[in-house]
């Protein structure tokens, strides 16, 4: 294990599919939720509160990653064949055994989450969600959440020397092509803590490209 290992946290939104993780060995990303094909070396699990109640909610597990191949819904779930997703593709993800993750990682003040990118070093040491952001990341989801009700936004975290090779950034689809708003200078639109001016350049560049794309990328 190295400190920059990369570390994918994923959420487990239902009682089945922590089943498939520890009968199994696997777990399920759809392909139009990430930028690009996962390989991070470990992947860690969220049990939300809803699903798994208060005292089991958290970062409480997490695998070795083992290798990824692609499959729709209904290859992966073949007794929920009637699905509104089933023809979806999913990045079908084999892991190790489930290890503890000894202190769990608590979401405290309730954010909403999807996929965190994180290193090992932070993740065996964080005690809550905000503990996993890497350099810049806060600022770019502070930036995110002011868009999400304007615009449909991916965020991309960063990781050095894994995956994704870049700075924290957002992209938008458009009609024509996409835009890509970053804290690096050179990797498109500057995201700076003028959270409301760095809303306002990506929206003035979305608009320029003919407007956002309208596609939703379902999580379940």
């Amino acid at each position: 294990m190295n400190p920059e290992d990369s570390v994918l946290m994923g959420v487990v939104r239902s009682k089945g599919d922590f089943q498939i993780l520890r009968e199994q060995g696997w777990y399920r990303i759809p392909v139009k939720a990430v930028a690009r094909e996962p390989h991070p070396k470990y992947l860690a699990f969220f049990f939300g509160k809803k699903a798994f109640g208060v005292d089991h909610a958290g970062i409480r597990y997490y695998a070795r990653y083992e290798g990824v191949e692609l499959a729709t819904r209904a290859d992966l779930l073949p007794h929920e064949a009637d699905h509104p997703r089933a023809a979806n593709e999913y990045y079908k993800i084999a892991i190790g055994d489930l290890q503890a993750k000894v202190p769990p990682v608590l979401n405290s003040k309730g954010r909403r989450l999807d996929f965190i990118y994180t290193t090992w070093d932070r993740f065996v040491i964080a005690k809550e969600i905000k503990d996993l952001y890497l350099e810049d990341d806060s600022l770019v989801n502070r930036v995110f959440h002011a868009l999400e009700d304007k615009l449909p936004t991916t965020r991309l975290w960063q990781m050095e020397g894994g995956y994704p090779a870049h700075s924290a950034q957002l992209r938008v689809l458009c009609e024509s092509g996409e835009v890509l708003a970053s804290t690096h200078p050179d990797e498109g639109i500057p995201i700076t803590d003028d959270v409301e001016g760095s809303v306002e350049r990506i929206q003035k560049e979305v608009d320029a490209r003919g407007g956002p794309r309208m596609i939703s990328t379902p999580l379940e």
